[in-house]
């Protein structure tokens, strides 16, 4: 019976092993039981505060990853715990712990487990032979192991929650207007003329990058619920997104602003940011993409100037506004407008279905903002 608590202990400390060296070492690797908890208090926090009034329920979804980050290292701690404490559980009862006043129980020791894995060592119970101190040497060394690991961590993910911070300060100071994506691009066109674009889209590029490097190194990174949805992950999303595609396929293709060639790097980033997010972090189901229009009916709305269809409503909207921000006539190129149309509605579908979702996730609504999109 020994030889099974023993195997058993050292199954589970070896399994809260693997977990710290997956989370804090490996550098693109899901943990095991301490990530995949992170959804299961995710969920509970939200059903938790599906009722409270709007400031408390922001007010405690916000600390719902700081909780995580506690329960992550503090879970590794508790894993070791047991481990050892299975593992010392039959010397408790031989005599190869020895316990003095306390009772030959597993209680006993867990106690002395804690006390080891802290190096409080209380004197009340030693362990007597050679093994059973290579027993405690062992797990006190793993506890200053884990307790450094852990602050190694910490100090890692605070630093990427600081860079998704200034990515949101930075497009809310380089905007005119925080709630219009769109007032981004003003300052860079003077007169019909494009001035500094690229040096924007680079930095977002960058910006993006390392945002979703730091969420796949730090998953914990997605669950920071920022109280101002202005400077929200959903947010981020949906002003880069459209300014971005705005410029894209918002002009002809052969205008230099929309052929700038930082462009589609940051849009094939984007792209791959949202999927990433949508299947690793988003529960709330992502709503199927709409497909455009076809040709014959795009080509009548645009002749018109007006169309009962969202999608290329939306898009004429937005053909109108960018050509009078460039200073240059709507283009007459019905294939080629109806080709931007296309692929500026793919983009435009998925990055709303995403921002919904995200938004419903994190307890925005469905919605987000008032003036996001429907």
């Amino acid at each position: 019976m020994a030889t099974f608590w023993h195997l058993l202990g050292a199954l589970i400390i070896a399994l809260g092993l693997v977990d710290v060296f997956l989370n804090v070492l490996a550098y693109d690797a899901a943990g095991l039981p301490v990530e995949r908890s992170y959804r299961l208090i995710w969920r509970v926090i939200r059903a938790i505060t599906r009722h409270f009034p709007a400031n408390p329920a922001g007010f405690f979804r916000a600390l719902g990853a700081p909780f995580m980050v506690v329960w992550t290292i503090a879970g590794w701690m508790a894993i070791q715990v047991l481990g050892f404490a299975l593992a010392y559980y039959p010397a408790v009862i031989d005599g190869s712990l020895s316990h003095a006043r306390l009772p030959s129980t597993f209680w006993t020791a867990l106690y002395f487990s804690s006390a080891t894995l802290s190096s409080l060592s209380f004197s009340d119970v030693q362990p007597q032979g050679l093994a059973m101190h290579f027993a405690a040497a062992a797990e006190t060394l793993i506890g200053l192991s884990i307790l450094t690991l852990g602050i190694t961590f910490l100090l890692g993910l605070y630093q990427v929650v600081q860079d998704e911070g200034t990515v949101w300060t930075s497009l809310q100071h380089r905007a005119l207007v925080e709630t219009d994506p769109r007032s981004l691009l003003r300052p860079h066109f003077h007169g019909g003329k494009v001035d500094d674009l690229s040096p924007l889209w680079r930095d977002l590029h960058s910006n993006l990058t390392s945002f979703l490097e730091g969420m796949r190194r730090y998953p914990v990174v997605y669950y920071f619920h920022v109280r101002q949805q202005y400077r929200s992950l959903p947010y981020m999303f949906w002003f880069i997104g459209e300014a971005a595609s705005a410029v894209r396929w918002g002009l002809p293709s052969d205008h230099p602003a929309a052929a700038d060639p930082w462009l589609p790097g940051l849009l094939e980033g984007y792209r791959r940011a949202m999927k990433d997010i949508e299947n690793r972090f988003i529960s709330v189901p992502v709503s199927p993409e709409v497909p455009p229009v076809d040709r014959a009916r795009f080509v009548a709305d645009r002749a018109i100037a007006r169309s009962g269809i969202d999608s290329v409503a939306d898009f004429l909207e937005l053909e109108q506004y960018m050509a009078m921000l460039a200073g240059i006539p709507t283009s007459a190129d019905q294939a080629q407008a109806y080709d931007r149309y296309r692929q500026w509605w793919t983009l435009t579908a998925a990055k709303r279905s995403f921002v919904r979702a995200a938004s419903e996730d994190f307890g925005m609504g469905a919605k987000g903002p008032a003036n996001w999109p429907a």
